[in-house]
């Protein structure tokens, strides 16, 4: 789920050296934004990337960054998914979607719902 829409969308970097990025010089010292969101829609590195899919092999994703920027927080955030969505769905199997309209966070950089409506 973090592949096809995760929280961050966007992520400041500070270039350590020259590089050449896309075809294009940068110096060190100057400053980037990676779209995360973009980059986990990458035909070249996932196959389908519009459809969403639970049961998708190729799960790699860069919604908690990477490299030594990677997420401190990525490991409990995991936990709480796998622990957090399981115990919800063992007390509340018959839990579905209301009918709503999404109404989306208005922040930028980050993409999150204001609400989200459940019957039981």
């Amino acid at each position: 789920m973090l592949r096809y829409e995760g929280p961050v969308t966007f992520s400041g970097r500070i270039l350590p050296d020259d590089r050449v990025v896309a075809g294009c010089p940068m110096h060190k010292g100057d400053s980037i934004t990676v779209a995360l969101g973009g980059a986990n829609y990458d035909p070249r590195l996932h196959k389908d990337p519009h459809k969403f899919d639970v049961t998708r092999e190729d799960i790699d994703h860069v919604a908690f960054g990477g490299g030594r920027r990677y997420c401190l927080g990525a490991p409990l955030a995991r936990l709480e998914a796998q622990i957090g969505v399981r115990v919800l769905l063992n007390r509340f199997p018959t839990m579905r979607l209301a009918p709503q309209e999404l109404k989306w966070k208005r922040v930028p950089g980050f993409r999150g719902l204001e609400e989200l409506w459940v019957e039981v």
